[in-house]
């Protein structure tokens, strides 16, 4: 129900579309805390974070990357990077051996997903 997949869209003008981004500090917490449990129930050494925190600075970045990096203090022995999306996923596609577990935000997961298998040999 976040990110701009909660479809929150109207039309003020004939000219204009404006679709919302909606990412609250609660369900980063939850999906983020999420991927450092697993990474720590299964042995893996590093959660890797993807946003775009540069440009969209309220919901990427306050509400999702600081998130990741409060709940990173928690979990010590696992490894916290951070990438912005455009390299993340340019990253996860052209060398999937150097992430372990990825968190994102639905977009970006969806659009890494595409990028992962296409470069698997299909979506």
């Amino acid at each position: 129900i976040e990110d701009l997949y909660a479809g929150i869209e109207h039309r003020p003008t004939p000219d204009v579309a404006i679709g919302r981004k909606v990412i609250t500090r609660s369900e980063s917490e939850r999906v983020i805390r999420a991927a450092f449990e697993y990474a720590r129930q299964h042995g893996r050494g590093k959660v890797t974070a993807i946003s775009k925190d540069n440009i969209q600075k309220f919901t990427d970045g306050a509400n999702f990357h600081a998130v990741f990096d409060e709940v990173a203090k928690d979990y010590p022995g696992i490894k916290a990077e951070f990438y912005i999306a455009d390299i993340g996923i340019a990253r996860l596609g052209a060398r999937p051996q150097d992430f372990d577990v990825v968190v994102t935000q639905n977009m970006y997961g969806d659009i890494a997903s595409d990028v992962i298998g296409e470069a698997l040999g299909s979506i």
